[in-house]
Protein backbone atom coordinates (compact mmCIF):
# COMPACT_ATOMS: atom_id res chain seq x y z
CA UNK A 1 0.00 0.00 0.00
CA UNK A 2 0.92 3.91 -0.49
CA UNK A 3 0.94 6.71 1.71
CA UNK A 4 -1.29 9.04 1.30
CA UNK A 5 -4.68 9.77 -0.17
CA UNK A 6 -5.53 8.51 -3.43
CA UNK A 7 -7.85 10.46 -5.77
CA UNK A 8 -9.59 7.84 -7.89
CA UNK A 9 -10.95 7.64 -11.61
CA UNK A 10 -14.63 7.12 -10.70
CA UNK A 11 -14.55 10.11 -7.77
CA UNK A 12 -13.60 10.12 -4.09
CA UNK A 13 -9.98 9.62 -2.08
CA UNK A 14 -9.20 6.39 -0.33
CA UNK A 15 -7.15 7.47 2.94
CA UNK A 16 -4.19 5.58 4.17
CA UNK A 17 -2.48 5.92 7.55
CA UNK A 18 0.12 3.40 8.79
CA UNK A 19 -0.10 2.64 12.22
CA UNK A 20 0.50 -0.20 13.07
CA UNK A 21 0.41 0.44 16.90
CA UNK A 22 -3.09 1.64 17.00
CA UNK A 23 -6.24 -0.28 17.18
CA UNK A 24 -8.08 2.13 15.37
CA UNK A 25 -7.95 5.35 13.80
CA UNK A 26 -10.26 7.64 12.60
CA UNK A 27 -10.66 10.31 9.99
CA UNK A 28 -11.63 13.75 10.16
CA UNK A 29 -12.46 15.57 7.74
CA UNK A 30 -13.12 19.49 7.32
CA UNK A 31 -17.09 19.91 6.02
CA UNK A 32 -17.05 23.67 4.52
CA UNK A 33 -20.86 23.73 4.51
CA UNK A 34 -21.18 22.71 8.23
CA UNK A 35 -17.85 24.31 9.46
CA UNK A 36 -17.50 21.44 11.72
CA UNK A 37 -15.37 18.30 11.39
CA UNK A 38 -16.99 14.75 11.29
CA UNK A 39 -14.90 11.76 12.37
CA UNK A 40 -15.05 8.75 10.48
CA UNK A 41 -13.90 5.26 11.29
CA UNK A 42 -11.24 3.66 9.14
CA UNK A 43 -11.17 0.18 8.36
CA UNK A 44 -8.10 -1.70 9.85
CA UNK A 45 -6.73 -3.59 6.90
CA UNK A 46 -3.76 -5.63 8.22
CA UNK A 47 -0.24 -5.12 8.56
CA UNK A 48 -0.80 -1.48 10.35
CA UNK A 49 -2.59 -0.01 7.81
CA UNK A 50 -5.99 1.69 8.28
CA UNK A 51 -8.23 2.50 4.96
CA UNK A 52 -10.94 4.74 4.10
CA UNK A 53 -12.56 5.45 0.96
CA UNK A 54 -14.82 8.56 0.81
CA UNK A 55 -16.80 8.98 -2.27
CA UNK A 56 -17.38 13.02 -1.58
CA UNK A 57 -14.22 14.29 -1.18
CA UNK A 58 -11.61 15.26 -3.78
CA UNK A 59 -8.39 17.82 -4.15
CA UNK A 60 -8.17 19.92 -1.53
CA UNK A 61 -10.28 17.83 0.92
CA UNK A 62 -8.86 19.27 4.34
CA UNK A 63 -8.49 16.29 6.56
CA UNK A 64 -6.22 15.32 10.08
CA UNK A 65 -6.16 11.14 11.63
CA UNK A 66 -7.79 11.04 14.68
CA UNK A 67 -5.75 8.52 16.94
CA UNK A 68 -7.23 6.53 19.73
CA UNK A 69 -6.23 8.92 22.75
CA UNK A 70 -7.86 11.95 20.45
CA UNK A 71 -5.20 13.68 19.32
CA UNK A 72 -5.74 15.06 16.00
CA UNK A 73 -2.78 14.81 13.93
CA UNK A 74 -1.70 16.17 9.91
CA UNK A 75 -1.49 13.60 7.54
CA UNK A 76 2.80 12.41 7.78
CA UNK A 77 3.06 12.21 3.49
CA UNK A 78 1.17 15.18 3.67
Amino acid sequence: MCFGPKLRTEGGVIFRLFAPAAQSVALAIDEAALSARTALAMNRCGGGWHELTVENAGPGTRYRFVLPDGAQVPDPAA
